[in-house]
């Protein structure tokens, strides 16, 4: 009986001993994984940055070299890879136009809405993996707008890239927005 206390014991030592390790291992080399939380955070700094005009935190546009760092995290090739590279290194400054144009109009237009009047309340924000890619996501964030005796339920939709517990989501798509 003694000695089965004692293995009992020693199991759990050991256990604990591991998740130390473990969380100080990843802890050392900055590895997190994003949570529910992020991802919920996230989509209310974008709700905000669209419906409030005081908002101080931004969405942001990936750079090219953090899109590189996502492309080299994807489990293709490395063939795959540098043609993945090439591809962004060409599209990205349309890319960056696209989001950024989609920003500022929908900016412009519930700043409108704001001044004729209309409330916003958020609700939640959905998301997705993309498929077949690793830290990127497909993200919805839903959120009611009122206006007068109109009332509807409007979707943003978009994709980001998980960096790091550091820097966070950024956009790697335009915004898009559907009622």
């Amino acid at each position: 009986m003694y000695y089965c206390g004692q293995s009992f014991l020693r199991n759990q030592l050991m256990s604990k001993y591991f998740f130390v390790l473990a969380v100080a291992l990843c802890s050392m080399f900055n590895i997190s994984a994003q949570t529910e939380e992020d991802f919920n955070s996230y989509g209310v700094i974008l709700f905000r940055q669209m419906t409030d005009s005081t908002q101080t935190e931004f969405v942001d546009f990936i750079r090219t070299r953090e899109y590189h760092e996502i492309i080299d995290r994807q489990p293709i090739n490395d063939n795959q890879k540098s043609m993945a590279k090439h591809k962004i290194n060409e599209a990205y400054n349309q890319m960056y136009v696209d989001f950024q144009r989609s920003i500022q109009e929908n900016v412009e237009n519930y700043a409108y809405e704001i001044r004729d009047g209309a409330s916003f309340e958020y609700l939640e924000t959905r998301y997705e993996p993309l498929d077949g890619s690793k830290d990127t996501y497909a993200m919805k964030t839903n959120f009611i707008y009122r206006n007068k005796k109109v009332q509807t339920q409007v979707s943003f939709i978009y994709e980001v890239a998980w960096l790091d517990a550091e820097r966070g989501f950024v956009f790697i798509s335009a915004l898009k927005e559907d009622f």
